[in-house]
C-alpha cells in the first residue's frame, strides 16, 4: 500500500507525459511512446510488440542498431503527426507505444514476410492459435488502419496518422538500409520454417530462428 502511494507521488501524470503536436518536444516524443493511458492500453501495444519484436531483434542481430530503428519509429511517428496537426489546424495530444509497434510489424514483414507469428483466433466455435505469415498481418493491420483513416479521420480516438506511418515507416527503413541482412539471413530463415512444419512442432519463427551470433 506504501509502495503504490509512493509510486502515485513520484510518477508524473500521463497528461505530464503526453506529446502535443504542435510542441515539436522532442522528450516528449519519447516519454509518450512508453506511457500508456491504463492498463489495457499498456497490455494490448505490449502484446503486439512481443508477437514482433523478438524476432526482429533476432534478425536485425545487432542491438544498437535495434534500438536505434525503434529511437526513429519513435521520432518519426510524432514528427508526421505534427504535420499532420499542422495541416489540419488539431492539437490533441498522443500517448502509446502504437505507433512505434506497427514501425516493427511492418519492418518485421519487411525483413523476413514468410515468417509465422502464432495468432490466437476465435471465430464462433473455432478457439485456436493458428500461425500466419507475418506479411499477412502486416497487411491486415496497417492496411485496416489505412481504411480507417480515410473513413473516420482522426475522429476514432486512436492515432491513426502515427499507426500509419509507423508501419510505412518500419518497411522503408527495411527497403533502405536492412536490405542486406534480409538477403543474409533468407536461407536460414527457410530452413527454419521448413524444419517447423516437417516436426508439427512450430511454436512460431521466434523459437526456431535462432539468427547468427554476431
Amino acid at each position: 500500500m506504501l509502495l503504490c502511494l509512493l509510486i502515485h507521488i513520484v510518477a508524473p501524470s500521463s497528461e505530464a507525459l503526453m506529446y502535443f503536436p504542435e510542441s515539436w518536444n522532442p522528450l516528449k516524443m519519447l516519454s509518450s511512446s512508453v506511457a500508456h493511458a491504463d492498463w489495457g492500453h499498456l497490455i494490448g501495444n505490449l502484446l503486439f510488440f512481443y508477437a514482433f519484436s523478438p524476432m526482429l531483434e533476432v534478425a536485425v542481430n545487432n542491438k544498437k542498431q535495434y534500438c536505434l530503428i525503434l529511437l526513429a519509429l519513435t521520432v518519426i511517428t510524432s514528427v508526421s503527426y505534427s504535420l499532420f496537426s499542422l495541416l489540419t489546424r488539431e492539437n490533441i495530444p498522443s500517448l502509446g507505444l502504437s505507433g512505434v509497434v506497427m514501425g516493427v510489424i511492418g519492418l518485421a514483414a519487411y525483413i523476413m514476410p514468410r515468417a509465422k507469428i502464432s495468432t490466437f483466433i476465435w471465430f464462433v466455435t473455432d478457439i485456436k492459435n493458428h500461425y500466419i505469415a507475418a506479411w499477412v498481418l502486416a497487411l491486415w493491420y496497417i492496411g485496416w488502419d489505412v481504411l480507417d483513416l480515410f473513413s473516420s479521420g482522426q475522429h476514432t480516438g486512436i492515432n491513426l496518422i502515427s499507426h500509419v506511418s509507423g508501419g510505412v515507416t518500419g518497411s522503408l527503413i527495411g527497403s533502405f538500409f536492412l536490405n542486406n541482412q534480409k538477403i543474409a539471413i533468407k536461407d536460414d530463415l527457410d530452413e527454419a520454417i521448413e524444419y517447423a512444419r516437417s516436426s508439427k512442432e512450430d511454436f512460431g519463427i521466434a523459437s526456431t530462428y535462432k539468427g547468427q551470433s554476431q
